[in-house]
């Protein structure tokens, strides 16, 4: 008997022991949910016995293992193993048929049990083993995108000859993806590290917000050189005033002694000229104080309060245009 009529022999068995245990879930005694369920199983059994025979394995497969999971019938793993062997897939159909011997154990036919047997022999042939590591503890791997476990693996991965795809995923990480070809009955070593994440760089702390200084230095001095000059002219004027009036006022005192009303004697002419020289010395004297000290009250008051200097820059300090002009009573000027 050829592989395909072995394989298509296991239909009959596991089609009977599904309607047996439909018809099980039937009787009285049966919960209503119990037999739904054995129904629906039923119906995907049964789905999967014709896409079977339309040769579309990878559909029988899927309802097989539907109607296992509806329903955990040990007799139908057996044709879940014989849809994974349809499709090459040589690992899982060997897994498959293991665990269809441990749950069925001595339930299972001794026909069928060495025709298992046969088959388990037949795909120790068609595999091998694949040992994973990554660098990245906790990323998931797969086989030809089947999940087979996280990292670290514990052993090796039992792989189906030839080429295989095996990657990595981790979360937030590019995926890790190689080929490895395994030949029967040995172990690759197949290397997944992820590229290390760039360094995080740490974020520029703003510097906090400075209102800008504003620096001022003591006031400009002011400049009180016109004045303190004018004054000076003014003290000068007004000790010459003071002179040359005493000696005006000795003069006339003693011209006074040798003048009798309006007559004087011979010889006074030079005193009289002295007393007027000296009056007219001492008038001119004090007019010139006079107006010092009002040019250097002026100036002084010009000069004004020192400007406060910003940025470090004094300006130097600025001295008013002063004119004067003296006038019958009075001093005038402009700045």
């Amino acid at each position: 008997m050829n592989s395909n009529s072995r394989r298509r022999h296991s239909w009959t068995a596991g089609l009977v022991v599904l309607l047996a245990t439909s018809q099980a879930a039937a009787q009285p005694s049966a919960t209503p949910a119990a037999s739904e369920s054995a129904t629906e199983a039923r119906a995907h059994f049964d789905r999967g016995v014709t896409f079977y025979d339309e040769a579309d394995y990878s559909a029988a497969l899927v309802e097989f293992s539907r109607a296992y999971a509806i329903a955990p019938t040990w007799q139908v793993l057996f044709n879940i193993g014989q849809s994974y062997f349809q499709i090459h897939d040589y690992a899982r159909a060997l897994v498959t048929l293991k665990r269809f011997v441990d749950e069925g154990q001595d339930r299972i036919p001794t026909e069928r049990r060495a025709l298992v047997d046969a088959e388990r022999a037949d795909l120790g042939n068609r595999v091998g083993h694949a040992s994973i590591a990554c660098n990245v503890e906790g990323a998931t791997l797969r086989v030809d995108d089947v999940v087979v476990g996280v990292a670290p693996l514990s052993e090796p991965v039992l792989v189906s000859v030839g080429v295989r795809k095996i990657s990595a995923t981790v979360a937030g990480r590019e995926p890790v993806e190689r080929e490895a070809s395994v030949p029967v009955g040995e172990t690759v070593d197949v290397r997944l590290d992820f590229s290390e994440p760039p360094a995080a760089q740490a974020a520029p702390v703003a510097a906090p917000a400075v209102a800008p200084m504003r620096v001022e230095r003591s006031p400009t001095p002011r400049n009180h050189t016109a004045a303190i000059a004018a004054l000076s002219v003014a003290a000068a004027g007004a000790t010459a005033g003071v002179v040359f009036g005493a000696l005006a006022l000795h003069d006339k005192s003693r011209l006074e002694g040798e003048c009798a009303g309006r007559a004087c004697a011979f010889g006074s002419q030079s005193d009289i000229d002295a007393v007027s020289r000296d009056g007219t010395v001492s008038t001119i004297a004090f007019g010139v104080a006079a107006v010092g000290a009002v040019a250097g009250v002026v100036l002084w008051l010009a000069a004004g309060p020192g400007r406060p200097v910003q940025d470090g820059t004094v300006p130097a300090g600025r001295t008013p245009a002063v004119s004067f002009k003296l006038a019958p009573g009075f001093v005038a000027g402009r700045f």
